[in-house]
């Protein structure tokens, strides 16, 4: 049922202080996520200021199709401001991997905001 929910998903882009709008596009699996990415940030990053506005989700995501981004050391795509993290690298597999990499990324992406 939720595959056939998202396969006409459209492109999207949200802002991390727009998660609630997750609700909007997958349902009750989306608040789930939103819940999950919540909870990622109130554990993981412990800078308060973190300006939600300036860090953006988008989606929807397709993984292991075999077309990963070209990305230096710091998971960045070389001559943009954009940051991949877990799965989508082709990197890390493995929730533990993931989540580490998403910190990596996110004290990284501080650096240029």
């Amino acid at each position: 049922k939720f595959l056939e929910q998202i396969k006409n998903t459209r492109p999207f882009e949200l802002s991390l202080a727009e998660l609630d709008k997750l609700h909007d596009i997958y349902g009750d699996v989306g608040t789930h996520i939103a819940i999950g990415i919540e909870w990622f940030l109130a554990n993981f990053i412990k800078d308060s200021n973190l300006d939600r506005q300036m860090f953006t989700l988008k989606g929807p995501i397709v993984e292991a199709v075999g077309g990963y981004p070209l990305l230096d050391q710091h998971l960045k795509v070389p001559g943009e401001k954009i940051w991949y993290a877990g799965d989508a690298t082709g990197l890390f597999r493995g929730i533990i991997p993931s989540m580490l990499s998403g910190l990596f990324v996110v004290n990284r992406a501080k650096n240029f905001v």
